[in-house]
């Protein structure tokens, strides 16, 4: 639990501060592109990370109980 709770705080810092590096690390004329495959990412884990958990925790609850 505490490490979702981290993950949940830092994580909007931890993007926000790469994104602010990416005009460092890519080339001035593929910076565009880099940005936009940045966002893409970004949005493609916001989408796809919650229905990858509700699927794991489907599949939790619908396992038979572990013996005793």
């Amino acid at each position: 639990m505490l490490v979702a709770l981290g993950a949940g705080l830092l994580g909007p810092a931890l993007s926000g501060s790469w994104t602010a590096q990416l005009p460092r690390v890519a080339p001035p004329g593929l910076l565009p592109r880099v940005t936009a495959l940045d966002a893409m990412t970004f949005n493609a884990a916001s989408l796809a990370g919650p229905a990858l958990a509700g699927l794991v925790a489907c599949a939790a609850r619908s396992s038979p109980p572990a013996p005793a």
